[in-house]
């Protein structure tokens, strides 16, 4: 029994749907039907009904709550051991979720300017962003959103975050090859009138893939962006002419790999329209080499930005 199956059972009984929560979970639905059952005979306890309308058993509503705390107190406890070995060891830890930032040139300078800093990159898909920092799970997280688009993010305090601009990202379409606008070298921005654009969660997910449509509507495009997972969004461009998928310059190498029949076609936007992305960290992680790297940052991505 896995410590992420628990987790994934936990936000399953948020919604009651398996459709919901894999996309949440960024898991294919079978997979998560597959890790709710392991858990049923790991534990020998009913826990969902198996109908064609699953419902969380009494069983199941108890295991939930109680793992809830649980989970509650070992990310807790697993924090508090964290932040204390940070402060011992230097270490700030900087987490990669559903992205391609591209963070060589970070990497390079933090053995140049910072060698006494132990820098920590890891995987943290089954978070959002601003959860990461609160439950003190990374030290800097990584959004496509800004302050301007406030309002997307509810219930979140803007304010008890520090934002540091990174270089911006150039955007690219991807489209079928018998596409009509596959016959141009470059897309602008006004051929996006009208249609649909999927964001693959290489790069966006719902919240960013919003801003990504204010973006547009702010330059006069009109347009409606869908999250997708990368894999469902290739199969709607290539069955649904009205669809385009938008993915930025980090993400071309990954998608160029999945892509081998010849299918498909990607074209870059002649206006240049780019996605800044920021690295955010709580402003009260009480952990000050924390506040010692936030001004390191600021200085390297000026200076990639004038790269």
């Amino acid at each position: 029994m896995q410590l992420e199956h628990l987790r994934e059972f936990v936000v399953f009984c948020e919604s009651v749907n398996y459709t919901k929560a894999a996309k949440r979970l960024y898991i294919a639905q079978p997979t998560l039907i597959q890790h709710v059952s392991g858990l049923e005979k790991a534990l020998g306890l009913s826990l969902v009904t198996h109908d064609g309308n699953p419902q969380i058993t009494e069983t199941g509503r108890l295991f939930c709550a109680e793992m809830t705390e649980v989970l509650h107190s070992y990310d807790e406890a697993i924090a508090r051991c964290q932040r204390r070995n940070d402060e011992e060891m230097r270490q700030v830890r900087i987490a990669n979720v559903r992205t391609t930032l591209d963070i060589s040139f970070f990497t390079k300078k933090l053995g140049e300017d910072a060698p006494h800093y132990r820098f920590v990159d890891f995987d943290a898909n089954s978070y959002d962003e601003f959860e990461l920092l609160d439950k003190g799970v990374a030290d800097f997280s990584l959004t496509f959103a800004s302050r301007k688009h406030g309002g997307l993010f509810n219930g979140i305090d803007l304010n008890a975050y520090g934002f540091i601009p990174q270089p911006p990202l150039t955007v690219s379409v991807l489209m079928t090859r018998s596409h009509p606008l596959s016959r141009c070298d470059r897309i602008t921005l006004d051929m996006l009138n009208g249609y649909s654009l999927t964001a693959a969660d290489t790069m966006f997910y719902l919240r960013n893939s919003k801003s990504m449509e204010l973006d547009l509507m702010e330059r006069g495009v009109r347009t409606n962006t869908v999250y997708l997972p990368w894999d469902s969004g290739l199969v709607l461009v290539r069955s649904n002419p009205r669809y385009l998928s938008i993915l930025n310059d980090r993400a071309i190498e990954f998608y160029e790999t999945v892509m081998q029949d010849g299918s498909f076609v990607i074209r870059p936007l002649a206006d240049d329209y780019q996605m800044r992305s920021n690295i955010i960290y709580r402003l009260d992680n009480p952990n000050p080499r924390v506040h010692e790297f936030a001004a390191l940052w600021r200085e390297w991505s000026a200076e990639a930005d004038t790269d």
